[in-house]
């Protein structure tokens, strides 16, 4: 009799299961009401639920087929060879209104321990990522998802780093050209690099040029220098001929 009661239950229960990414693990599930049962699940284990009378236990299997989980994920490799400036960028989307989002970095990607969605200055090599997702539903109840991406492969590159150099400073302390910017040049530490006005007086020499803790102007200069057309004179020190050009200062 117990069985044939269990039977009929089961016939008369009308549920929705729900659909997750396979990535999505452990995540809090739906509450759902149908007639003389009610029911709370949770993905990937076993829910349980009771009501007046004989208990219930029913089972559900891990039904996940593929679908968008909200992640995009962009990414770029070194510019150049060992250039160490990789990156990856993720962009998440919920279809609930309130979220907010953790991201878990593997070794290597977040030195700090605190990154966001975004990482920089990255080697090449492989990473991963795990997402926290904290949401609440249209019914008040508060879930969490955790969603796994990787490896995300950032490639070294095949080019040798070419230097860059920008032909003009504006030293007018906005945080824009305020000194005279060469890209790549700290991939030749043995450089050195003069600069000469238009008359060839020699005004800067500097061995080591980073432009970051060497680099031209110096804020002691600057009332010595005027809006002019410098020259320059680049040796990168590792047997190549010198580069020569010039760069343009102008004061506001």
């Amino acid at each position: 009799m117990k069985y044939f009661f269990f039977i009929l239950l089961m016939a008369s229960f009308s549920g929705k299961a729900q659909t997750v990414s396979p990535q999505v693990m452990n995540a809090a599930g739906e509450h759902r009401q149908a007639p003389s049962i009610s029911i709370s699940d949770n993905i990937g284990e076993v829910f349980t639920e009771t009501q007046a009378g004989p208990a219930i236990v029913i089972t559900q299997g891990f039904l996940q087929p593929e679908i968008s989980d909200g992640v995009s994920i962009a990414y770029s490799g070194l510019s150049c060879v060992d250039r160490d400036d990789g990156m990856i960028s993720i962009s998440f989307s919920s279809l609930n209104q309130q979220h907010s989002e953790q991201y878990l970095w593997s070794a290597g990607a977040c030195p700090s321990g605190n990154c966001d969605n975004r990482v920089d200055n990255l080697k090449a090599g492989d990473y991963y990522v795990t997402i926290i997702s904290t949401y609440t539903t249209i019914a008040g109840k508060v879930g969490s998802d955790t969603i796994r991406r990787g490896p995300i492969q950032i490639l070294n590159s095949t080019e040798a780093c070419r230097l860059v150099v920008y032909s003009g400073v504006t030293p007018n302390r906005d945080g824009q050209n305020d000194t005279w910017f060469i890209e790549n040049i700290t991939e030749f530490p043995a450089n050195r690099v003069s600069i000469y006005n238009r008359w060839g007086v020699l005004l800067y020499d500097e061995q080591g040029y980073d432009n970051v803790t060497k680099f031209w102007p110096k804020e002691e200069m600057l009332n010595k220098l005027v809006s002019s057309t410098y020259f320059y004179i680049i040796e990168l020190g590792d047997g190549s001929k010198p580069l020569k050009g010039w760069v343009e200062l102008i004061k506001n």
